[in-house]
């Protein structure tokens, strides 16, 4: 069996354990946490469907992580309403707390002669890269703000502050999700294939184990859905 193949139904394998332990032996429960990892894990298994297209498979990815972490923040947090990148930051704060494991960082450390080095090194996905391109910084401030913000990271690792380091990280990948959601790159393109794979090489890791965490820790507040459930899902 070729290895591709291979790692396709390992990954299945990984989708359906997840949906097992949600369910926990019912059929479907009720509460925020239930609809909220039910949705997750429909996008992790919609980006095993579609591995073979990395632009499907990180769109996919990123909104089963989205659907872990979005609150309705208007009735959270003391009903102050937040921005997106705060919410991701309190989430990850959370979620790190409860990963008595060390999962997260594990993987991260696990990956970082991988993906995640090269993530790093990839100025495409650094946001200042696209404020010098749009005239708004200069070459020398993006340089700058780079070396900054990997020297940080460097920094982050040596002192295990996986929320810092799990934040910087999908910094990177939040830029690359607003290039494929906003229409900024072409469907199935070559130009920007070695970013999507690297990023989808970190997510498809990192996506089951926040599920896990989450499904461990069903008791916990993660807040309420921003879309609640009108009917019973099939």
């Amino acid at each position: 069996m070729k290895k591709k193949k291979v790692e396709k139904q390992l990954s299945i394998v990984q989708s359906a354990k997840l949906k097992i332990l949600l369910k926990n032996g019912q059929e479907f429960q009720e509460g925020e946490i239930y609809l909220r990892l039910h949705r997750a894990i429909s996008w992790m298994q919609a980006a095993e469907t579609n591995s073979s297209q990395l632009d499907l498979k990180f769109i996919s990815l990123w909104i089963s992580f989205n659907a872990c972490y979005a609150i309705d923040n208007l009735y959270d947090l003391n009903s102050d309403r937040i921005n997106e990148k705060d919410s991701i930051y309190i989430f990850l704060c959370k979620l790190i707390e409860k990963d008595n494991e060390r999962r997260i960082f594990n993987l991260l450390w696990n990956r970082y002669s991988t993906e995640v080095r090269v993530l790093l090194e990839n100025q495409f996905i650094f946001n200042a890269f696209w404020e010098y391109i749009r005239g708004k910084i200069t070459h020398n401030d993006f340089k700058i703000l780079f070396n900054k913000s990997n020297l940080n990271f460097q920094k982050y690792f040596q002192k295990s502050n996986v929320a810092e380091i799990l934040t910087e990280l999908l910094k990177r990948l939040y830029v690359l999700r607003n290039q494929l959601f906003h229409g900024g790159a072409t469907y199935n393109g070559r130009v920007n294939r070695k970013q999507l794979k690297d990023a989808c090489g970190i997510l498809e890791k990192l996506v089951p184990i926040i599920i896990e965490i989450m499904i461990d820790n069903k008791g916990e507040n993660w807040g309420k859905v921003s879309f609640p459930l009108i009917n019973k899902p099939d």
